[in-house]
């Protein structure tokens, strides 16, 4: 039977490719929920298994439910193509592999009414043999930022979660510029940050909560669990994000001259990069009284061993490198001979 309640408080997004052993799961898990005022859209980018059909079978069965067909896009255009239909009060992002905790729309909607601009709760890591395991941990999980500046520090220097799912947004936060600007610059790994400090820019009051509302699927074969960011790709990143958000804030400016030094340093021992040209240019920020909190701040400590010295810290460096290599070439040898 169709459900023929018009009420549209929570607009569900949800961008479907090539998932279609996990996407009735993902739609079962709204349909259970006590909260029932609320739309889902599930954006089929091009998919090219079955999940067309099951997407439509379930706005067969269900009035809340719409599918919105597409050519493959990726994920921020799916995400942008499911603003663009969503009609309610307040936004959730859901991946199409992931599914919500039976009470998660009701938690989270009695705390954005109280008037906060986003709300995440907690979630959890499920593997596929069922196990279920925390979530890495940030410094900030529990309580409220007040301030826009603040909540752009706190997501940029990865102090609060990064993810966009598991959260209320207010509508007001998003529109298709948000993510235009993001397909426009071929944002693809890091793009919930990414959209979390463009939108950001807009937001003044953010609750934090640890009740667990949403399971993440995690496949470590995937390849976004193994995908790493190159050093060309992080660079560009930054100067769209100083181009577009940090232009705004001289505190932000700061905090990412300060971050840029933490990705050198952290590359010195890195064996594919090491000690590059960007060396010389980063190091004297150590000795600067407005950057080197900062650095020590959003670097993790073993990687800054010896850093006022110099030479010894790049020989430090090196033998890291070196014997990770070698550690490396064990291991490798060792499953070719068993």
């Amino acid at each position: 039977m169709k459900d023929s309640n018009n009420n549209i408080i929570i607009s569900i997004l949800v961008p479907i490719y090539k998932v279609e052993e996990y996407l009735q799961r993902c739609i079962d898990s709204v349909l259970s929920q006590d909260f029932k005022d609320w739309e889902m859209v599930l954006v089929d980018d091009g998919s090219p298994d079955k999940c067309p059909q099951i997407a439509d079978k379930a706005a067969a069965k269900d009035v809340r439910i719409h599918v919105v067909h597409k050519e493959n896009g990726g994920l921020i255009s799916a995400r942008r193509a499911g603003v663009l239909q969503a009609k309610g009060k307040y936004y959730m992002f859901l991946d199409s592999d992931d599914w919500l905790a039976p009470n998660a729309l009701t938690l989270l909607y009695n705390e954005i009414e109280r008037g906060f601009d986003l709300v995440k709760g907690g979630a959890q890591r499920v593997l596929p043999n069922g196990q279920v395991l925390p979530l890495e941990h940030y410094e900030f999980e529990k309580g409220e930022i007040n301030g826009t500046e603040d909540f752009l520090v706190k997501m940029y220097i990865g102090k609060v979660p990064p993810y966009l799912w598991g959260a209320l947004y207010k509508a007001e936060l998003f529109d298709e510029q948000v993510f235009n600007e993001s397909i426009r610059q071929r944002i693809s790994l890091g793009e919930d940050k990414v959209t979390n400090l463009i939108a950001g820019m807009k937001i003044r009051k953010v609750l934090y909560i640890q009740d667990i509302v949403y399971n993440y699927f995690y496949n470590p074969s995937s390849i976004m669990s193994s995908a790493k960011v190159s050093d060309s790709y992080g660079k560009r990143m930054e100067q769209f994000l100083y181009d577009r958000v940090f232009i705004h804030y001289p505190s932000l400016q700061v905090w990412q001259k300060a971050k840029k030094a933490s990705y050198c340093f952290i590359n010195c021992f890195r064996p594919d990069v090491g000690i590059s040209n960007d060396f010389e240019l980063y190091y004297p920020y150590i000795n600067d009284i407005q950057l080197r909190d900062k650095i020590f701040n959003t670097t993790p400590h073993k990687y800054l061993r010896f850093i006022d010295h110099k030479y010894l810290f790049k020989l430090y460096s090196w033998i890291y490198r070196t014997a990770y290599m070698i550690i490396k070439g064990s291991n490798n040898n060792r499953r070719i001979l068993e």
